[in-house]
């Protein structure tokens, strides 16, 4: 009687085996691309006009607070360049250490200013105006 209930299993285990249709073999799925981000360091230039950031605004608040930090008045700062930026952090470029910022696309400008003799770069968003020299 074992010998039956063993040979029914094994019959019954083999016809429902090759009854069942192969299973398709999936192809490997390849590891998705590498997508280069900027680091703060190094802020990916904008192709068109900073959307959210007006330029001629940004420059102004870049002069007035220059002027402020340095003591001069506003008509004594040379603006040397003014080029539209989008920073991959809040930080605009210019993080310090032991602080956190969020993790954003931030659109906005990095100003080159001259004021007797002395250059500094700001970074500006519409939000913010950070010294990074």
């Amino acid at each position: 009687m074992a010998c039956l209930a063993l040979w029914s299993a094994a019959a019954l285990g083999g016809c429902s085996a090759a009854s069942e249709p192969p299973r398709p073999r999936l192809a490997p799925t390849p590891p998705p691309a590498a997508v280069p981000v900027p680091t703060s360091a190094q802020a990916a230039p904008l192709t068109s006009a900073a959307a959210e950031v007006d330029a001629s605004e940004a420059v102004q608040r870049v002069v007035s607070e220059a002027a402020r930090r340095q003591g001069v008045p506003a008509s004594e700062i040379q603006v040397v360049s003014v080029e539209p930026r989008r920073w991959p952090d809040t930080s605009l470029g210019c993080g310090m250490r032991g602080h956190a910022y969020a993790q954003v696309l931030t659109p906005g400008f990095a100003v080159l200013i001259r004021a007797r003799g002395m250059a500094a770069e700001y970074h500006v968003d519409r939000r913010h105006v950070v010294r990074c020299s």
